[in-house]
């Protein structure tokens, strides 16, 4: 046996056999797999005796407790890539360069949040990844700092209208908030349309408390709607120029766009323009007919 490990170790360059292992050694396919497994059995037992203790104590690469040697490897890679990053979070599917091997990081880090979720990360290995800072919750954290990124543009805007595709300056980084408020609002729909995909309750008090806007749709018409209807105080009329951009609150908004959109959706009959809104804009004296007859 202890030869078959030798020729295994030469070959391979370590002594982490496979558990059903057989190795050709002198003619046969010996079943290294199964003898590594009993060694180890019989040193954690203490049924092995000195001299074979020291027979495999002395081969290159040996272990007598891989579990754990896998995870003082991942542990060593982890802390690596946090040196570098500034953070523990590797991403799906990454491999991190360590002791001259492309370490399956991304994969080893998934496991262990999963193992720490069920139950069965052992206290010590717990310990040992929350020292160097390792995330237990992504997608909270994730959620933490979107929610911080859009408190500092309420602050600065004085509104939570976030325009689709805004970058926001945050950290020294260009922070993709118009996405993010979209996957919110995505995600909180699917409460109803998709259960599967849920926000927790206490994630949408913390964006309602901001003034969250859900509907972005709506709110937008409404918006709108008090343009216009600002605009028709000062010019006395609903006919606004295609091009014509409006001061609202602080805010330039394309009411020209907005107007044309409106006579689109009714000539096509889309949903969008529901018997409310038509009432709506009929009360304010707007002209469907862009020729103005």
């Amino acid at each position: 046996g202890l030869g078959a490990l030798a020729q295994f170790v030469e070959r391979e360059g370590h002594a982490r056999a496979p558990q059903h292992h057989r190795e050709p050694f002198q003619g046969e396919d010996f079943p290294l797999g199964t003898w590594v497994v009993a060694r180890r059995g019989e040193f954690k037992n203490g049924k092995l005796s000195k001299d074979r203790f020291a027979a495999l104590d002395d081969v290159r690469g040996w272990e007598w407790d891989p579990l754990e040697a896998a995870f003082q490897e991942g542990l060593g890679a982890l802390a690596q890539f946090v040196e570098r990053e500034g953070h523990a979070r590797a991403p799906g599917g990454y491999e991190e360069p360590f002791q001259g091997e492309d370490f399956t990081l991304g994969t080893w880090v998934a496991q262990k949040r999963s193992r720490h979720n069920t139950g069965r990360l052992s206290g010590d290995h717990f310990l040992a990844l929350d020292e160097i800072g390792f995330d237990w919750d992504p997608f909270a954290t994730d959620f933490a700092r979107g929610l911080a990124v859009l408190r500092q543009y309420i602050e600065r805007e004085g509104d939570a209208r976030v325009a689709d595709g805004h970058l926001e300056p945050f950290d020294g980084e260009d922070f993709p908030l118009g996405t993010w408020v979209q996957a919110r609002r995505t995600a909180r729909r699917g409460r109803k349309d998709r259960p599967g995909i849920e926000m927790p309750e206490e994630q949408v008090a913390e964006l309602d408390a901001l003034g969250f806007i859900w509907d972005a749709m709506g709110t937008k018409y409404q918006t709108n709607l008090a343009a216009l209807r600002q605009y028709i105080e000062r010019e006395g009329h609903a006919q606004v120029p295609h091009r014509h951009a409006e001061l609202f609150e602080g805010k330039i908004l394309k009411l020209g766009s907005a107007v044309s959109e409106w006579r689109k959706d009714r000539r096509l009959g889309s949903e969008r323009m529901t018997p409310q809104r038509i009432a709506d804009l009929d009360a304010l004296g707007f002209v469907w007919d862009a020729s103005g007859r």
